[in-house]
């Protein structure tokens, strides 16, 4: 199958079946935009995701593929400790499969750590989401996705100029959220 196929069953999943497996025993409730981070995971297995802003996604991912690594940023330590107590609380299994960092310099935020081309899906779920995004389009291998949410808040988010192929959009009909989809197209 395709990047494009998989991302089109995981929408259908995502709104089919909200409550995958071990929904109801995720550190943070979630919904369907959580399912559809579940579902994508599952079904492309990816090796690597880098994100910007833990929460409810990163379980849905650790949920989805038993063998992904995570790299997880965000700016607010407060946040990362508590939500690092509250992941090895619900199951330890999952911290050697996770680094985080908090990163707090502008600079350092928007650059990661990764080298061009070494991510198969790149979540941009915190702050300064545009300047994540240019990030986001260097890290993210061909064939892999980037997925940036709350992208209906103008106060977050401007659709950029890009390379990456515009997949659509990812509407949480519960929340009012919607989360664009992006695809690095193979060579």
């Amino acid at each position: 199958m395709t990047t494009r196929e998989y991302i089109d069953k995981a929408m259908i999943l995502s709104y089919e079946d909200p409550d995958y497996p071990d929904r109801a025993k995720m550190v943070s409730t979630g919904q369907s935009f959580t399912a559809f981070f579940y579902w994508l995971t599952k079904l492309l297995k990816p090796e690597m995701i880098f994100e910007w802003g833990p929460g409810q996604s990163t379980h849905a991912f650790l949920m989805g593929d038993p063998n992904v690594q995570i790299i997880s940023y965000d700016d607010d330590d407060q946040w990362t400790q508590l939500y690092k107590k509250q992941l090895k609380e619900y199951d330890t299994k999952y911290m050697d499969r996770i680094e985080f960092y908090t990163v707090t310099g502008t600079e350092d935020y928007n650059n990661s750590i990764l080298p061009d081309n070494s991510t198969d899906i790149v979540l941009v779920d915190g702050v300064r989401r545009n300047d994540c995004f240019a990030s986001a389009e260097r890290i993210v291998k061909p064939g892999g996705v980037v997925v940036v949410h709350d992208t209906n808040s103008s106060v977050l988010w401007s659709k950029p100029e890009t390379e990456l192929t515009y997949y659509g959009e990812h509407e949480d009909p519960i929340q009012g959220e919607t989360t664009s989809i992006y695809i690095k197209e193979e060579l």
